[in-house]
């Protein structure tokens, strides 16, 4: 390892770039980055099934959305 890595990688000021990862599990993550649904993405089976949730069921979740 060369002088000035080693030295940014001691230093407290300067974090990590980043981490290394293979070129298909990276677009694998970036498909999921941003992915918009519309209602016509969605088979009847699948509004059914959303319709049906009952509100204390997915209450459980309420701490993922209100912090």
């Amino acid at each position: 390892m060369g002088k000035p890595k080693a030295e940014a990688l001691d230093s407290k000021r300067t974090p990590l770039a980043g981490t290394m990862i293979k070129a298909d599990e990276y677009h694998r993550l970036k498909q999921r980055d941003r992915q918009v649904l519309r209602l016509e993405d969605f088979t009847e089976d699948d509004l059914k099934a959303i319709l049906a949730v009952e509100p204390s069921a997915a209450a459980a979740f309420d701490h993922e959305v209100n912090g």
